[in-house]
C-alpha cells in the first residue's frame, strides 16, 4: 500500500444494492492502493428500505463523516447523501445517476421517503464545497431532466456520460476508472495545497511581508492602468485563495492604501484550515458562484494553476459575475504557469491557456485589459 493520502471515502449504493455489485468493491480496492480509508456500508434493503431505516442504520458510520470526507452516491445513495449534508459536513461529493425527486419508475415507492419534502439547498451547499454529477445520457431511470435541475440547485454542472446507462453492471459498470481518476485528482489538490500551505506557515513574518510588498507594488501598477468607478464606500473586496492567515490583514491594508478609502474584504478558500482564527474567512470553491455579492474588487493571486483548466474560465467568469457595475475582477499569474508549453507545471500544478480565455471574454464582450508585472502578468476584467 502507498502511503496514507489521509482521505476517507464513504459510498452509498443504491436502492435494493450492495456493497459487492456495479463497480463499489473496485472502487474501494483501487482507493485503498492510494491509501485511502474506504467504508461501503450494506444499507438496509428490506422494509427499513426507508430514509429513516438508513438514517438508523448509518449511525454506525457516523463518526467517519466529516469535512474530510470525500462522499460517493449512486442513485437512491446520491438522495440519501443530499440528505446528510443537510446537517453534516463533507469535503466533496459525487453524485452517480442520482435523484432529488420521485423519477416516476419503478422505485417511486422506495424513493419516496428519501425525497418527499424537498431538501435544505443552502445548508447542503454550505456544508459541501463540492459537487460533481455524472449522469449517463441514456440512463433508463433517471431522465435528463433531472440531472440538470438538480445540477442547478447544487450551482454545479452535469456530465453526461455517452452509453453509461445507470452506472451499473447492466450497463457494463464493474469497473468505473473516470470516477477513479476524478477522486485521485481532487485528492492529489488536496495533498497538494496541504503542502502548499505548510511551507507558508513556515515563513517567517519578514518574509511574509517582503511577499505583501511585492503584491502592492503589483496592485498600484495595476490601479495606474484601470479605474474603479463603483463610487462605493466602504470598498467591499472579494479575495479568491490565500496561502498564509497573515496575508489577510495584509490586503486589507494593501487595498486601504492604494484606493484612499474603507475596505471590507473577504477571503474564499476551498480549504479554510490554514486560515482558522481570522475574520471574514469562507470556505468555498470559486469555480462555483460566487456568495454575498456583489463586490466592488474581486482578486485572485495565483490562484489559477490550481484549478484544472477545464474549470478555469469559470474562476474568471465568477469573478466578473461577482462585480458590481463598474467594478474590476483582477488575476496575478507568474510567467511559468502562463508561458509553458508543459501538461504540467514542474511543481505538478496547471498551466493557464491565457490566450484561450482571453477569447472566451471577448466572444462574451466582456472587457479587459493586460498589465505586466516584474513577475508575470495580471489580467484585469472590467464590469462597465
Amino acid at each position: 500500500m502507498s502511503k496514507s493520502t489521509g482521505s476517507n471515502v464513504l459510498i452509498i449504493h443504491g436502492a435494493d444494492g450492495n456493497p459487492e455489485e456495479n463497480w463499489f468493491a473496485w472502487l474501494k480496492t483501487e482507493l485503498e492502493k492510494l491509501g485511502c480509508t474506504v467504508f461501503v456500508p450494506q444499507m438496509p434493503i428490506d422494509e427499513n428500505q426507508t430514509l429513516q431505516g438508513w438514517l438508523k442504520a448509518f449511525q454506525f458510520y457516523e463518526e467517519r463523516l466529516n469535512e474530510n470526507t470525500i462522499l460517493v452516491g449512486h442513485s437512491l445513495g446520491a438522495a440519501f447523501l443530499l440528505r446528510l449534508l443537510e446537517k453534516k459536513k463533507a469535503k466533496a461529493a459525487f453524485l452517480i445517476a442520482g435523484m432529488h425527486c420521485l423519477p416516476n419508475n419503478q422505485f417511486d415507492s422506495i424513493i419516496k421517503s428519501f425525497v418527499n419534502g424537498g431538501f435544505d439547498w443552502p445548508a447542503i451547499k454550505s456544508n459541501c464545497v463540492e459537487f460533481q454529477i455524472l449522469q449517463g445520457d441514456d440512463d433508463p431511470y433517471i431522465d435528463k431532466k433531472i440531472a440538470f435541475d438538480l445540477a442547478t440547485k447544487l450551482d454545479t454542472h452535469t456530465e453526461f456520460i455517452n452509453g453509461a446507462g445507470h452506472f451499473n453492471e447492466a450497463s457494463g459498470y464493474t469497473k468505473f476508472p473516470l470516477l477513479l481518476e476524478k477522486i485521485k485528482l481532487l485528492i492529489s489538490l488536496d495533498m497538494t495545497l496541504s503542502t502548499y500551505h505548510q511551507e507558508y506557515s513556515a515563513k517567517d513574518n519578514e518574509e511574509i511581508q517582503r511577499r505583501a510588498d511585492e503584491k502592492e507594488r503589483e496592485l498600484v501598477s495595476i490601479f495606474e492602468s484601470a479605474k474603479l468607478n463603483t463610487g462605493s464606500e466602504p470598498i467591499k473586496v472579494a479575495v479568491f485563495g490565500c496561502g498564509d492567515k497573515r496575508f489577510i490583514s495584509h490586503h486589507k491594508r494593501i487595498f486601504k492604501n492604494i484606493l484612499n478609502k474603507q475596505v471590507e474584504v473577504t477571503t474564499f478558500d476551498i480549504t479554510i484550515d490554514h486560515l482558522s482564527g481570522e475574520a471574514n474567512v469562507f470556505q468555498h470553491d470559486c469555480t462555483l458562484p460566487i456568495p454575498n455579492t456583489p463586490y466592488d474588487i474581486t482578486y485572485a493571486h495565483v490562484l489559477m494553476k490550481f484549478i484544472d483548466p477545464q474549470k478555469q474560465f469559470n474562476l474568471l467568469k465568477n469573478s466578473f459575475d461577482a462585480l458590481k457595475i463598474g467594478g474590476i475582477a483582477i488575476h496575478v499569474f507568474d510567467k511559468e504557469e502562463i508561458e509553458t508549453s508543459r501538461k504540467k507545471l514542474s511543481n505538478g500544478l496547471w498551466p493557464v491557456n491565457l490566450k484561450q480565455l482571453k477569447q472566451k471574454l471577448t466572444a462574451l464582450d466582456i472587457d479587459f485589459l493586460e498589465v505586466t508585472l516584474k513577475y508575470g502578468l495580471a489580467l484585469v476584467i472590467l464590469k462597465s
